[in-house]
């Protein structure tokens, strides 16, 4: 199941909420709608909730997509330390930073938003 990419005017961010299981196909398709609802609405801001989420597809797969991350915006993703998906997004975050992409990782999404304000 895809996830769901909206744009909260009022926020001024992109929510991007995540299904149980994520494909490569869900994350390739969910970054090409981040970056066409950026380039529309100048948005930078992009809200990843994927506290439901229990499964995603390997390490590597995600990794190769990080080469098609938009560069222009900041991703705070938000995930809790005892899901299984928890250490994949720390490497990650991690590929990402070396990549030159504001990504990063949070547990609590009052933490999430402070760090995409400043």
């Amino acid at each position: 199941m895809p996830d769901s990419v909206k744009h909260i005017e009022e926020l001024g961010i992109i929510e991007v909420h995540s299904s149980i299981i994520l494909s490569t196909e869900d994350i390739s398709s969910s970054i090409n709608l981040i970056n066409h609802i950026s380039k529309e609405t100048g948005i930078t801001k992009v809200l990843v909730n994927t506290l439901q989420v229990e499964s995603m597809p390997n390490i590597n797969s995600i990794l190769n997509l990080t080469k098609v991350f938009p560069r222009n915006v900041k991703i705070a993703v938000i995930c809790s330390e005892e899901q299984p998906i928890y250490k994949d997004i720390l490497c990650i975050e991690t590929a990402a930073l070396y990549q030159g992409i504001s990504f990063r990782l949070f547990t609590s999404q009052t933490d999430a938003f402070q760090w995409l304000n400043r």
